[in-house]
């Protein structure tokens, strides 16, 4: 009889602790500490996890939070715990452990392509002032052109927090307009200026929006053209959601954007982009790719329209300029050497993109491509690539070595 009392007792006890710790993860989250931060500011995160503060704190709000946190591209890694609220019964304080990346340093860059080469250098701080804000200062130089760009960037955190950005761009050039075949059509030698300003919402989780005034001139050496003014307003609409295996970036987008302006002459002209994006982990050290882009322009003048970086296609030749561009590319990467500090990978893709050519028929150019890439797991960039292309119908390659900064 003693026995059965004892274990009755130690059933009690089981019970009520195993209600308690139900109850504090069920608690209602009345507040956050912090603890690794070195650079990001408290009150920025707070501003980011407000809209979970009054609610029950279980397993899904605590992978909510993570995720939250880990979506800002600041952290490596991340941990979420609750504990009880002192002196308040049945709130919870939640504790998070936050390693975060390194977000300032001075940048080389540099690209070999069939176009030439390329290189110059960056300054970037992508937490500047603790709160995510991205600033950048930096430099490229040519053969034929430099090129000198800065931007700032405040994100938005909520509908109730936007935010804003600000970016300018000179550059002095010779620019080569080619065929598809890479024979030169004109050459055109001046400067060129862009300057933008934006507001930018984020309406949920994963649904942001953008809507700026930019202003692009063409300042031509040759006086006998004329220097070309266009003032456009540029919208943006975007769906974007993201998760980390420990390897990969599992990511799924999907952007609306257009240039809608007119040129100083009185010439109306629109640009509208369609981009989707894919990356998704079959097993954690293989992921697959697709990406697909439809670029169209109405009125723009030959030396401001796309070319292939537009719908991310490497197949064309770099100095080709279109109105019109449809382009897609699917593949595997694989994850071949991981360390502390960098990761390895080797990807091959499959591409296609449909163009109007100058003669105003259209050409369908499609071809493999692979090479590598290395990721720096402890700064917050995409990566330094080498690729080899492959154009069957024209029977050309195209090869490129870039860094994966996108100015």
């Amino acid at each position: 009889m003693k026995k059965i009392g004892i274990i009755l007792l130690a059933i009690f006890i089981s019970s009520v602790m195993l209600f308690a710790q139900e109850s504090v993860k069920k608690g209602v989250i009345s507040g956050f500490e912090f603890s690794g931060l070195k650079r990001t500011r408290e009150s920025y995160l707070l501003k980011v996890l407000q809209k979970y503060k009054g609610t029950a704190f279980d397993e899904e709000t605590s992978a909510a939070i993570e995720n939250e946190l880990r979506e800002q591209g600041l952290f490596s890694s991340i941990d979420v715990q609750g504990a009880p609220s002192d002196g308040n019964d049945g709130d919870t304080t939640v504790k998070i452990t936050l390693k975060e990346k390194i977000s300032f340093l001075v940048l080389p860059f540099g690209s070999v392509s069939n176009g030439g080469l390329m290189g110059g250098a960056a300054m970037l701080d992508q937490n500047a002032f603790g709160e995510k804000d991205t600033f950048l200062l930096g430099g490229m130089i040519a053969k034929n052109s430099f090129t000198v760009l800065s931007s700032f960037r405040k994100p938005a955190i909520d509908i109730f927090h936007p935010g804003f950005s600000v970016s300018g761009t000179y550059s002095k050039q010779k620019t080569n307009i080619d065929s598809l075949e890479k024979d030169t059509l004109m050459e055109i030698d001046g400067h060129r200026v862009f300057a933008e300003a934006a507001i930018t919402g984020k309406f949920s989780t994963h649904f942001s929006g953008s809507a700026g005034i930019n202003y692009t001139g063409n300042y031509f050496i040759d006086k006998d053209l004329d220097n070309i003014h266009i003032i456009a307003f540029h919208p943006v609409l975007r769906y974007e959601v993201s998760d980390w295996n420990g390897v990969f970036t599992s990511s799924k987008s999907f952007e609306v954007s257009a240039n809608i302006g007119c040129t100083t002459d009185g010439d109306f002209v629109t640009t509208q982009r369609i981009h989707a994006f894919i990356q998704q982990p079959v097993i954690p050290t293989l992921r697959f790719l697709l990406e697909a882009c439809m670029s169209n322009e109405h009125n723009m003048p030959v030396i401001n329209q796309q070319t292939r970086s537009s719908v991310s296609n490497n197949l064309l030749p770099s100095n080709f300029h279109s109105p019109k561009m449809l382009g897609s590319n699917f593949g595997l990467e694989f994850a071949a050497i991981q360390t502390k500090f960098a990761m390895l990978s080797i990807y091959g893709v499959y591409q296609i993109v449909l163009v109007k050519d100058y003669d105003d028929t259209t050409d369908f150019s499609y071809g493999p491509g692979g090479g590598v890439r290395i990721y720096l797991s402890t700064i917050n960039l995409p990566a330094v690539g080498m690729g080899l292309y492959y154009n069957i119908p024209h029977d050309a390659f195209e090869f490129g070595v870039s860094m994966g900064v996108s100015f």
